[in-house]
């Protein structure tokens, strides 16, 4: 590589200032992740044992899920090549 490569990296184009407030969830929120694809999306999940999908451009929460047991620690994107 030299130095005039440009690096790809998905955390580059993740907003490093304040854009939406997502207010929904009832207790703390543990994990929030930015999908930075094509489709740009975020998931929270909870103390209240809820996953939400958020549009963070008009900070909206597009989905609830809420069939999981325990509260959510973590979370993961899986990014599929066929769509």
């Amino acid at each position: 590589m030299t130095s005039r490569s440009k690096i790809s990296s998905p955390f580059m184009s993740v907003p490093r200032s304040l854009q939406h407030t997502l207010a929904g969830h009832n207790g703390p929120v543990n994990v929030v992740i930015y999908s930075a694809g094509a489709a740009k999306y975020c998931l929270s999940g909870g103390q209240d044992r809820t996953v939400r999908l958020w549009n963070p451009g008009t900070g909206l929460e597009i989905k609830r899920y809420q069939a999981h047991g325990y509260e959510v620690l973590s979370l993961s994107w899986y990014v599929s090549a066929t769509h």
